[in-house]
């Protein structure tokens, strides 16, 4: 668990830097990363809230892989973790 924790932190940040210099592709690729990271650390909630961030932002770039993506992990935590 240490090593997700880290991970965790590193990721947050990553996604903070992203968010302030407008990088929505990037910031989608750092919030399904941190949604499977938590995931695996058992946090649905914020699995699922990173995925649901995710998704929003690539609706906002019309980007439909990365829709396809956000809405499979999003339809993953409901399947498998509620």
């Amino acid at each position: 668990m240490g090593e997700i924790g880290s991970a965790l932190k590193y990721w947050e940040r990553a996604l903070q830097i992203y968010e302030n210099s407008g990088l929505k592709t990037f910031s989608i690729d750092v919030l399904m990363s941190l949604g499977t990271a938590y995931l695996a650390s058992n946090d649905d909630a914020k699995a699922l809230s990173r995925f649901e961030r995710a998704l929003v932002l690539a609706n906002e770039l019309n980007n439909q892989r990365w829709q396809a993506f956000a809405l499979r992990n999003v339809g993953v935590v409901y399947l498998f973790r509620h």
